[in-house]
């Protein structure tokens, strides 16, 4: 019913190496968004600038309004989203 699994090689990682670089992030960042939209149908949430093409696609997929505007940084922010270069997005 369940198979062993064959023993490491000495040396060999035991996890998969992932990136944690910019695209990582919005990678990670891409999913939850997406994954908010599937389960609610709406998600309201700070996006990266560099994903505005992303939300519009997702927007458009799922046949969802959506509009953007500049975030403003006030209390909530609590330092997470740093530089100018952030939008404030809804979909749906």
């Amino acid at each position: 019913m369940f198979r062993r699994r064959k023993a490491r090689a000495a040396g060999t990682p035991a996890a998969i190496p992932f990136g944690t670089g910019r695209d990582f992030g919005r990678g990670v960042e891409f999913g939850l968004m997406f994954a908010r939209l599937k389960d609610y149908g709406r998600v309201e949430m700070a996006v990266h600038a560099d994903m505005a093409e992303l939300v519009i696609r997702a927007a458009e997929s799922q046949g969802k309004p959506f509009s953007g505007s500049p975030h403003e940084h006030g209390g909530d922010c609590r330092g997470e989203h740093d530089g100018e270069d952030w939008l404030n997005v809804v979909i749906g």
